[in-house]
């Protein structure tokens, strides 16, 4: 599982250049969700990376807006865009934390290179111990089929995957 998680990671920066240029289309459908519970702040911290490509193609499906294009960077709700990438992020991925639903919170993204884009978002829990997490994650499963989403849950001091797909949508991870 892990290396399998680890080869997903790192096809997001083979198909293309240190300039950015594109060696070749990708052929394999595929995101990361990165979530880091600090317990300091009583936050999961969580970065999502996507291709660019296929974001865009969702989105523009979900806007109705064919011109749909991600700019370099933003944060908050500055553009328009913003809305629809939140609305899209908060239909498709759902956390509970021990038995409670929560809310996701939008921080921005940035464009990696001219193939990703990583979202930022936090989700605040109440109190500094957490037991449970149950996550649902569904991006682009109906757009494309053989799509995996990734997900690594850091707390604790340890780290686990879990891969999501067509067949199995939710994961939970239980305090180590």
């Amino acid at each position: 599982m892990k290396n399998l998680f680890l080869f997903a990671f790192a096809t997001f920066y083979l198909f293309s250049t240190s300039k950015g240029e594109t060696v070749l289309d990708h052929k394999f459908y595929v995101s990361n969700t990165f979530i880091e519970y600090n317990a300091q702040a009583s936050m999961l911290e969580i970065r999502i990376q996507f291709f660019i490509d296929d974001f865009e193609r969702i989105l523009k499906k979900e806007t109705g807006n064919k011109k749909f294009e991600l700019q370099e960077r933003s944060n908050g709700f500055e553009r328009e865009e913003n809305n629809a990438i939140f609305k899209y992020i908060e239909s498709n991925l759902k956390l509970t934390v021990d038995d409670l639903p929560k809310n996701l919170y939008f921080l921005g993204y940035q464009k990696d290179n001219a193939e990703t884009i990583t979202l930022y978002l936090e989700v605040p829990v109440s109190g500094p111990f957490v037991s449970r997490i149950q996550i649902q994650n569904t991006f682009f499963l109906t757009e494309f089929h053989e799509q995996k989403n990734g997900i690594e849950m850091k707390w604790y001091g340890a780290i686990k995957q879990e891969y999501l797909n067509q067949n199995r949508t939710t994961c939970e991870f239980i305090r180590p």
